[in-house]
C-alpha cells in the first residue's frame, strides 16, 4: 500500500508555477482546501469544493470572525488568476438552533461556497451535481473512485475502518484519501487516489503536504 506511484504517472501531473503555489500558500483557508485548489491546477481532479465560514455567531452575541473580507477577496483574486474556471456561489448567512445553558437560540454562519475546475466542463459537471443532489454524481465529479462512490451510497458494502491497522490507517494512501467511506472489497485500489494526491502535493507543495499531514492525523486521533 505505501509503493511509490509509477514515473509515468506523475509525469501526467501538471507543475504549478512556484508564485502561485506561495500566493495560494499564505491565503486564508485551511490546508486541505488549499491542497484541493493546487491538485485542481495540477489536474489531479478534476473540480473542487471550497466551502467556509466567515463568521458565526449567537443570538444576542458578538460574531467570531474568521476571515476579514480582504481575506476574502484575496482568496477570489489568486483563484481567478490561476488559471481555473471557478463560480462564487450567492453568499449566504445560514441559521441554525442551539442549546446554550438550556436555552435555544439561533446561531448564523455567514458562508461563502467557491466550485473550482480545470476546465468549464468539469466546472459544470460539480455546478449541475450539486444542483441535482445527486451523490453520485457529486463523487464523479469531484474525482473520487466509483467503487467508493458506491460503498457511499450503499450498493457495495463498506470498510470498517477500525478494522485497519493502525500503521495502514496512518499511512498516506488512507490520510489523503479522497473520502472516509470506503468499499469493503476494492480499498486497496481506492486508497492509490490518495497515494497519487499524495505524492502531486509533495512536488507543488511541501508545506502544504505537511500541514495536510499534521491536520489529518489530529483528527484521527480524536476520533
Amino acid at each position: 500500500m505505501t509503493e511509490k506511484i509509477p514515473q509515468e504517472n506523475l509525469k501526467k501531473i501538471e507543475s504549478v508555477e512556484p508564485g502561485l503555489v506561495r500566493q495560494i500558500e499564505a491565503i486564508n483557508l485551511d490546508a486541505k482546501q488549499k491542497g484541493e485548489i493546487l491538485l485542481v491546477i495540477m489536474r489531479v481532479k478534476p473540480s473542487a469544493w471550497i466551502g467556509f465560514d466567515v463568521k458565526i455567531w449567537n443570538e444576542g452575541e458578538s460574531p467570531h470572525i474568521f476571515k476579514t473580507e480582504k481575506d476574502i477577496e484575496e482568496i477570489y483574486k489568486i483563484i481567478g488568476e490561476s488559471g481555473l474556471s471557478f463560480k462564487i456561489l450567492p453568499r449566504e448567512v445560514r441559521a441554525e438552533k442551539r442549546f446554550i445553558r438550556k436555552r435555544e437560540v439561533n446561531a448564523y454562519h455567514d458562508n461563502v461556497k467557491i466550485l473550482v475546475g480545470w476546465n468549464n466542463e468539469a466546472l459544470a459537471n460539480l455546478a449541475q451535481a450539486l444542483e441535482s443532489k445527486n451523490h453520485e454524481l457529486i463523487g464523479k465529479a469531484l474525482g473520487i473512485p466509483e467503487t467508493a462512490i458506491e460503498a457511499f451510497v450503499g450498493k457495495r458494502q463498506t470498510l470498517n475502518l477500525r478494522a485497519i491497522p493502525k500503521k495502514d490507517l496512518l499511512s498516506e494512501p488512507f490520510l489523503f484519501s479522497p473520502t472516509p467511506t470506503l468499499s469493503k472489497d476494492n480499498w486497496q485500489n481506492e486508497i492509490q487516489e490518495g497515494k497519487k494526491r499524495a505524492e502531486a502535493l509533495k512536488i507543488a507543495s511541501p508545506k502544504i503536504y505537511k500541514e495536510m499531514v499534521q491536520n489529518t492525523l489530529r483528527s484521527y486521533k480524536e476520533w
